[in-house]
């Protein structure tokens, strides 16, 4: 989790949020001893913080037994309201400006529909204006695009198979993959190295690298990408660009909530 930097925090908060994260991990009622034990405090405490909670009407004894605990609804009940606040676009979008005043180039949110990509959001450079932009709400390829692959790590294998069926691997321009196998080898070098490209693959003369955006559920729920000129978005830059965009990702997928193992090439 990522800390707060030049604020004192407060332990006992801390505390008593690891409890109720701790108990969202157990799938039945659960005795305070086991509790305690779950996130290292004295019983003494825990038994404080948990009747902190059952005041506040978060936490319940359990109807069958009184020696046991469970969570009420009433962490759903926020979770619902957040939900309906929830607008990935709006706390997504710093990041696109993020990358566009660092490289004076386009950036770009897309999202899977049905197998497909849809974006959502776009911020262009006042001196540049991308073509491939002007889809904004439009429905793009998964294999052919960097933010699509991206989302193709979602999918097992068969499921990817049925895209191919279903959608077809279009050929788009000379890059882009058309065969399944090949397809497969380019999403391993993805899972592995943590970003994607587009290497003209949908429309030559345009390059992008992509990079996913983990949700509290460990699963990816956006790509932010970077889109550029050939001449501008390649390997020359991609010293620069590739830890810049690793970077965005992780800040993004810890606010969305993202609380998984953060791979090596996310730290």
């Amino acid at each position: 989790m990522e800390k707060t930097k030049g604020t004192k925090q407060n332990q006992a908060l801390i505390k008593a949020l690891r409890i109720l994260e701790a108990m969202t991990e157990f799938e039945r009622p659960v005795r305070l001893q086991d509790i305690a034990e779950s996130v290292s405090l004295p019983p003494a405490t825990t038994l404080r913080l948990v009747n902190t909670f059952i005041d506040q009407g978060y936490i319940k004894h359990c109807e069958s037994d009184g020696r046991f605990y469970q969570l009420t609804y009433k962490l759903t009940l926020l979770g619902n309201k957040t939900k309906l606040n929830f607008s990935l676009k709006t706390l997504l979008e710093k990041y696109l400006l993020d990358v566009v005043n660092e490289f004076n180039e386009a950036a770009s949110i897309s999202v899977e529909s049905d197998m497909q990509m849809v974006y959502i959001a776009s911020e262009i450079s006042n001196t540049r204006i991308m073509q491939a932009l002007t889809r904004l709400g439009k429905i793009g390829p998964m294999h052919a695009t960097g933010g699509g692959k991206i989302h193709l790590l979602n999918h097992t294998w068969e499921e990817i198979e049925k895209y191919s069926r279903v959608h077809g691997l279009t050929q788009y321009t000379k890059n882009t993959y058309t065969n399944l196998d090949k397809l497969k080898e380019e999403l391993d070098w993805i899972r592995a190295h943590g970003y994607s490209l587009d290497n003209e693959e949908f429309e030559i003369g345009l390059r992008c690298v992509s990079v996913p955006v983990y949700d509290i559920s460990n699963k990816i729920i956006a790509a932010i990408n970077l889109s550029g000129s050939a001449t501008v978005v390649n390997e020359n830059n991609f010293d620069r660009i590739v830890p810049f965009m690793l970077d965005i990702s992780r800040q993004a997928s810890r606010e969305m909530g993202y609380s998984g193992i953060i791979p090596e090439y996310m730290k």
